[in-house]
């Protein structure tokens, strides 16, 4: 039906004073940019946590010994708990724990207190500090 038509002959021009359309360049939407991927959390080795210090001394093996003497001195109080320790300057301190809260550490030291055992108080360790098991 249309095989007569053939190619056109003649290049179509826009009518004096009307906009040549041939020159405009459609408006392309922008490419949406790639997310960025979530930074990784960093690996929280030795998280902040509260903690009950009976003492601090130079030598491991002495803080060890005090731990043996807290624990005759008020064996029910101890039974169930670690030793551990951490740096304190050019010391260590002699800790247990860890607690779950404050009040919980507050307990304990009151406990304490009530077997002749003063001096204890709650320390919190810092993100990234340190506690070892201290070795008996």
């Amino acid at each position: 039906m249309f095989a007569d038509l053939g190619k056109p002959t003649a290049d179509a021009a826009p009518a004096a004073g009307a906009v040549d359309i041939r020159k405009i360049v459609p408006a392309r939407p922008k490419p949406k940019p790639k997310p960025e991927p979530e930074p990784k959390k960093p690996v929280i080795t030795h998280p902040s946590r509260i903690w009950v210090q009976l003492g601090i001394g130079l030598r491991l093996p002495a803080l060890a010994q005090e731990w043996k003497r807290k624990e005759k001195v008020a064996p029910a109080l101890f039974k169930g708990r670690k030793p551990y320790s951490a740096r304190l300057n050019q010391t260590n301190r002699l800790l247990t724990g860890p607690f779950a809260s404050q009040k919980e550490a507050q307990k304990f030291i009151e406990a304490l207190d009530k077997a002749g055992l003063d001096g204890p108080y709650i320390w919190t360790s810092p993100t990234g500090e340190v506690v070892d098991d201290l070795a008996r």
